[in-house]
């Protein structure tokens, strides 16, 4: 019973680091604080990145204090734009 209980704990570790391995993707994450001309935080704006390669669009919008994040990015060339 004990050799059963063993084989069936070294399965599930083997199928943990199996779904670790699966999830463990290569992506990136783009940040940045938007400011004015007079370099106050620029809250609720709206920032937009595009994927250059496959035209995939992302939008969020600027947080109080004028930061914004994109993230589990695919890598590529992208293209950001933000307006108020």
């Amino acid at each position: 019973m004990k050799q059963n209980h063993t084989r069936f704990l070294a399965t599930l570790v083997l199928i943990g680091c199996s779904a670790v391995a699966l999830t463990a993707q290569s992506t990136g994450t783009v940040t940045g604080i938007l400011t004015d001309p007079a370099a106050k935080s620029a809250p609720g704006a709206a920032v937009k990145l595009v994927n250059k390669g496959t035209q995939q669009l992302f939008e969020t919008s600027s947080t109080q204090s004028g930061t914004y994040r994109f993230t589990f990015l695919t890598p590529g060339a992208y293209q950001l734009s933000a307006e108020l």
